[in-house]
């Protein structure tokens, strides 16, 4: 993501994010995680092709998600419950698509699928709601 959007992002989220996120190669497709201090999303590069042709709205969503991890502080602590945190960063990256212009049924492909809940994460209607909130708040 380009400074300047990075900078607009932030600011209207609220969220005063200073941290560097650094990517680096990775064998999952993303996922948030600290190391030594610092903020890291790491992913699969084979993972998408950022930047390349038509926007990949689907694996925006998955690092806006990630970024929804490190700004909400799940990382760093365990207050919530799995699920609760999962809907918070699903809350960002549906902002953050909304934010970057995607229109409702982009968003939406975040969760195409009907899995139910799991112990880890919540069913993919209830992560659809979130994202369509944040997205109502980004767009």
């Amino acid at each position: 993501m380009e400074p300047s959007k990075k900078k607009r992002l932030t600011k209207r989220s609220g969220n005063d994010y200073k941290s560097t996120i650094r990517c680096l190669a990775h064998r999952s497709p993303l996922q948030a995680a600290i190391h030594r201090g610092k903020r890291y999303i790491v992913f699969d590069r084979g993972y998408t092709s950022w930047g390349e042709g038509e926007t990949d709205w689907h694996a925006i969503g998955v690092a806006g998600h990630e970024i929804g991890h490190h700004l909400a502080s799940h990382v760093f602590t365990s207050e919530l419950s799995n699920h609760a945190e999962e809907l918070v960063a699903d809350q960002f990256a549906g902002f953050a698509m909304g934010f970057l212009g995607a229109r409702t049924d982009q968003a939406l492909t975040l969760f195409p699928g009907n899995r139910p809940a799991s112990a880890s994460h919540p069913a993919d209607a209830d992560r659809r709601i979130a994202v369509k909130a944040g997205w109502e708040r980004g767009a």
